[in-house]
C-alpha cells in the first residue's frame, strides 16, 4: 500500500501555484506592453493647409468674390459654416479628374497627399 505523503502533496500544490501565479503575471505584463502608443503626431493647422489654399485655391477665390482662404477666421467662427465649407471643399476636391464640379477649376487634381492633410485638418478641427 502507498502512503502518499503530504510533503509531497504541498510541495506539487505550491509548484503548482508558482506555475499558475506566473503565466498570470506574464499575461498581465503582456497586456500593459501592448498598450496603444501615445500618438505624437502634431495636429494639422491652418497653416498647414494655407500653403494649399493660397496655391491652388487663393487665384479663383479672392476677398470679395465669396470666398476668401486666408483668414481661418471664415472657416471657423460659425460651427454650422465651417461643416458646409469643410464638406463642400472635401467634395469638390475629392471629384474625379475631367468633372466638373472638381476643385481647382484648372482641371488638375490636388495631390492625394493635399486631399489627405485638409482632411486632416477638418477632422482635427479646423485648428
Amino acid at each position: 500500500m502507498l502512503h502518499r505523503n503530504p510533503t509531497n502533496q504541498n510541495i506539487n500544490f505550491m509548484n503548482y501555484s508558482k506555475q499558475i501565479t506566473a503565466i498570470g503575471l506574464g499575461l498581465c505584463l503582456s497586456l500593459f506592453s501592448c498598450e496603444k502608443e501615445d500618438d505624437t503626431t502634431p495636429a494639422v493647422t491652418f497653416s498647414d493647409v494655407n500653403a494649399i489654399f493660397q496655391a491652388n485655391c487663393q487665384p479663383c477665390h479672392l476677398a470679395g468674390s465669396g470666398a476668401n482662404f486666408e483668414a481661418r477666421a471664415k472657416f471657423v467662427n460659425d460651427a454650422s459654416i465651417a461643416a458646409a465649407v469643410s464638406s463642400g471643399i472635401i467634395s469638390r476636391i475629392n471629384k474625379e479628374q475631367g468633372d466638373p464640379a472638381l476643385m481647382p477649376k484648372n482641371g488638375n487634381k490636388l495631390p492625394a497627399s493635399d486631399i489627405q492633410l485638409i482632411q486632416d485638418w477638418i477632422d482635427g478641427g479646423l485648428q
